[in-house]
């Protein structure tokens, strides 16, 4: 259990490295009497729109082809159809708990700190199935308010310097997560085992800005797991997406139906002829003459 706790240590360091205020994903609402039968357990910690299918990059073929997209307040992303997760405010906080414990003892700590600290959570998900040591894999989605000033390798800068003994840094550089720059950080952290070798747990995070928004994205595995999980880790960051909420006021007015002029009593007149021609006028009859014609003459 130390080393989940340590797997996903690094978001709690995050957002206390600087001055920030987290997002608190809002109250889920009490299920009203008599409302329909949900699932229970983990099968209530599904995605929630369709699983979809994703083209194997070349290279790639431990990846998955099914994904689903888990939402959060202003934000989603895809992971692989057999994860289990929500978000404390979608999903409600208490089926979230209740649906990782229900995995087994080896989540026990992580809904323990899911409880404890539903704020920080936007969305959790975590892979049903542990490795060989115990170990969790898993994802963590939160976000923070700063000021306009912070930059993203400013808060990466006062989170590594927050980071315990146990945990370093093995990479860090500058990606592009969609549209926009991130910060990409890797980071390890060596554990006691009874093994001869020590165990150790590593976490692949996102750091994204968007306005005083700063939002981070984990991933946790066991470090000899990682580069089996790595394709799938950097094809599911592809997925995040930012939902802008809109403005009160921002609304496009509707166009309004150009006014028609009143119809005029008198008809219309004939449409000219293409071209530079007048049309030719029509020709009038032969007006009767005024006097009649003169006698003929006697011979």
């Amino acid at each position: 259990m130390h080393k989940t706790f340590l797997s996903i240590g690094f978001i709690l360091l995050s957002l206390s490295a600087v001055p920030s205020e987290a997002v608190t994903p809002k109250s889920s609402k009490t299920p009203t009497a008599g409302a329909s039968t949900k699932p229970s357990g983990a099968d209530a910690l599904t995605g929630t729109s369709v699983i979809r299918s994703r083209t194997k990059p070349s290279g790639a073929g431990s990846l998955v082809e099914k994904w689903q997209t888990f939402k959060a307040p202003g934000v989603e992303l895809a992971l692989p159809e057999n994860y289990r997760g929500g978000s404390p405010n979608t999903t409600g906080l208490q089926t979230l708990i209740k649906g990782i414990r229900s995995l087994g003892t080896d989540y026990e700590q992580i809904a323990s700190m899911v409880e404890q600290n539903p704020s920080t959570f936007l969305l959790i998900a975590v892979d049903p199935k542990p490795d060989r040591t115990g170990g969790v894999t898993n994802v963590v989605v939160s976000a923070v308010k700063v000021p306009e000033t912070v930059t993203v390798e400013a808060y990466i800068d006062a989170a590594v310097q927050s980071l315990p003994t146990p945990l370093r840094t093995i990479e860090r550089k500058t990606v592009q997560v969609g549209q926009n720059p991130a910060g990409r950080l890797v980071t390890e952290a060596s554990l006691p085992s009874s093994t001869a070798q020590a165990d150790a747990m590593r976490q692949l995070i996102y750091v994204i800005k968007q306005g005083t928004t700063l939002w981070t994205v984990a991933y946790s595995t066991r470090a000899g797991d990682y580069q089996q999980r790595l394709a799938m880790f950097e094809q599911s960051i592809q997925s995040f997406k930012v939902q802008v909420a809109q403005k009160p006021g921002n609304t496009a007015a509707p166009v309004k139906p150009a006014t028609t002029p009143p119809a005029s009593s008198k008809q219309p007149a004939p449409a000219l002829p293409t071209g530079d021609k007048k049309p030719n006028a029509v020709p009038k009859p032969n007006p009767k003459p005024e006097s009649k014609p003169a006698a003929p003459t006697k011979p």
